[in-house]
């Protein structure tokens, strides 16, 4: 605002020229006169078309054609200021007093260039004012060496204007159009309030603007302000200091963003889609701001609400690089976020899955190259929609798209999960993790994130996983990677294995039925989305086994088979080994005994206990001794000779 005012107090000083000449000189002279004493005052050249004319009526002043100022030297973007023509009124009773009160200043459809070099330049800044005795009704400068001669305004205004601020060091350029607006200042050194109303790329504003002690802030000294800008139905309020020589601000912010599109529209930068709970609908933030020259921003003693979650710390917004950079440390209590779990519950896989698959529904990644991030949180708890964390503990680096969380301790499932996420929104997204959960109730895991339900107990898993894909569907059969699993105590739900073995009866199923063990262990490798393992040991006091088989993660299918290697403290039974088939959907699969291969092993142990008998009556009727026949000739020859001794022969 000092290089508007700057102008008006130049051009309003002049008007004491024109006025006091309005008899004697020409208008084409009065023209001339104006302009050198604006070039003499700013460095700049100012030329007025079509002259000055003097106004007695409604009120004694001066009115010109179309006035045109130019740029910087350096500036190849034309003039700084082009108007269709300027207004102004005066008080004649101050004016034969010596001095210029101005009662209305006019400025029609102006459209003012703003910018900025590539060596940090303003086109603004301009040549150190004479301070030559100037014409009647100049003032001595107020503010200090280099102020402009300062004048009371009751009102100026302009309609019908346009703004271009261009930044020629990042090559960017912005656009107030349909600009109206009205400054006041009553007392040269006292305040100035300016309201404005425009639309900044396209977009609705409305700026009010109340600065105390203008004189002061125009020689560059510390100033109060207070500042409101609306765009949409978004609302930033601040009540501060501005210190024009630091170019910098401080203050408290109060900050309502209930319309995320039409601030990012305004500010000349695409919406980031945020997911509910971290900003889908509104955003607000209040506490002590600080604002410096470089365009970083910073929030202390932060209160920063994103849509019903509430967090507290520390925030910094660095807006001078390719995107918007936020760093932050913050705390906070229960945090919903159910949304980035697709919703309560994960059996459907979330929005857009087809009947007991994953989510086919492209995933939006758009928000991790909207902005960076260097953010730690303490949160007391998170529901993610499909998992209910306790104290979680995380810090997210995100640059250019490419995102790192660190789980540094989250407390889930009666346990706690540690590890790192990474996640690449550059291409097709792309994600890894590294994860240990440990002592982490299974039953509430496996349900939450696969919606299988039938294992339950505690236990420490270790996981490296990585996958490619548009759609948690992709990214599941995509899926690769190895991990481990050591289980203690607990039960399988939905069958019995022991009963099943004992009696050899696949029947033994249903929401009654469950497996007690001791200790399950395995090893696991995952490629295109199927999990193989091949060395699970399950031990229990009925049931010893051992499994190997395949999970499609993708498809959401089971082929595995569990082999008892013992079966003891059963009454009557000395060891049954019947393999267990378990295939079909994870969510109802089908268990199958293979009596084939137990019956096999039954008959083959039966088989052998008869020919052991036989072979040991057959020695005790020959003579033998015992265990020297070793197979059926030996048997034969022995027998022969029986004979042959019988029948008298030799």
């Amino acid at each position: 605002m000092r290089w508007m005012i700057r102008l008006l107090g130049l051009v309003v000083t002049l008007v004491a020229v024109a006025v006091g000449a309005l008899v004697l000189i020409p208008a084409d002279r009065i023209a001339a006169l104006v302009a050198g004493q604006f070039q003499q005052a700013t460095g700049r050249q100012m030329v007025i078309a079509g002259g000055v004319h003097a106004t007695l009526w409604p009120e004694l002043g001066v009115r010109t054609g179309a006035v045109t100022i130019a740029n910087a030297p350096w500036s190849k973007a034309g003039p700084m200021v082009q108007a269709e023509g300027l207004r102004v009124g005066v008080d004649p009773l101050a004016l034969l007093g010596g001095r210029v009160k101005v009662a209305r200043v006019d400025l029609l459809s102006p459209r003012i260039l703003l910018e900025r070099g590539k060596d940090g330049r303003g086109n603004w800044q301009m040549a150190a004012p004479s301070t030559a005795p100037g014409a009647a009704g100049t003032q001595p400068a107020q503010g200090g060496v280099g102020a402009p001669p300062l004048v009371s305004i009751d009102r100026a205004t302009i309609s019908g204007g346009a703004v271009t601020w261009t930044d020629d060091a990042v090559g960017t350029t912005q656009t107030l159009e349909g600009i109206d607006a009205t400054f006041t200042l009553p007392d040269p050194a006292g305040a100035a309030d300016l309201g404005l109303k425009a639309r900044v790329n396209g977009q609705p504003v409305a700026l009010t603007l109340h600065l105390a002690r203008t004189a002061a802030a125009l020689a560059g000294a510390p100033a109060d302000l207070t500042l409101s800008l609306t765009a949409g139905g978004s609302t930033i309020a601040f009540t501060g200091t501005a210190d024009p020589a630091k170019g910098s601000l401080s203050g408290a912010l109060d900050a309502k963003l209930a319309d995320l599109p039409a601030l990012f529209a305004a500010a000349g930068r695409p919406a980031p889609h945020l997911p509910q709970g971290l900003g889908a609908r509104s955003i607000a933030a209040r506490g002590n701001l600080t604002a410096g020259a470089d365009g970083r921003v910073t929030l202390a003693q932060a209160t920063l609400t994103l849509d019903s979650n509430t967090l507290t710390g520390q925030i910094a917004l660095a807006t001078a690089g390719a995107r918007p950079k936020v760093t932050a440390i913050l705390s906070a209590g229960k945090l919903d976020l159910a949304a980035l779990g697709g919703g309560t519950g994960g059996g459907a896989g979330g929005a857009g899955a087809g009947a007991g698959g994953w989510s086919k529904a492209p995933i939006d990644v758009s928000g991790l190259r909207a902005v960076d991030a260097d953010v730690t949180l303490s949160a007391a708890g998170v529901d993610l929609g499909t998992a209910d964390l306790g104290q979680t503990d995380v810090a997210l680096a995100l640059a250019g798209g490419k995102a790192t969380l660190a789980l540094k301790q989250i407390a889930a499932y009666q346990g706690t999960i540690s590890g790192q996420i990474l996640a690449d929104a550059t291409g097709t997204p792309a994600v890894s993790a590294d994860l240990t959960a440990d002592k982490v109730a299974l039953q509430p895991l496996l349900t939450a994130f696969a919606n299988y339900t039938r294992l339950s107990g505690t236990g420490r898993l270790t996981a490296s996983l990585q996958s490619r894909g548009g759609s948690v569907d992709a990214l599941m059969n995509a899926l690769a990677g190895r991990g481990e699993i050591r289980l203690g105590q607990g039960a399988l739900q939905g069958f019995d294995l022991a009963g099943m073995l004992t009696h050899l009866d696949p029947g033994y199923v249903g929401s009654g039925a469950r497996t007690i063990y001791d200790a399950i262990t395995a090893t696991f490798t995952i490629t295109g989305g199927v999990l193989s393992n091949s060395d699970l040991q399950f031990s229990s006091a009925l049931v010893n086994a051992t499994g190997k088989g395949t999970v499609d993660i993708g498809g959401r299918m089971l082929d595995y088979t569990v082999t008892p290697v013992a079966l003891q403290g059963i009454a009557g039974n000395t060891g049954v080994q019947v393999p267990l088939k378990i295939s079909g959907p994870w969510a109802a699969p089908k268990f199958g005994l293979d009596l084939n291969a137990a019956t096999n092993g039954k008959l083959d142990a039966e088989k052998k206990k008869l020919e052991d008998k036989a072979k040991a009556a057959a020695e005790k009727a020959l003579g033998l001794p015992a265990g020297s026949s070793t197979d059926t000739k030996t048997l034969q020859d022995a027998a022969k000779q029986g004979l042959m001794k019988l029948l008298g022969g030799n």
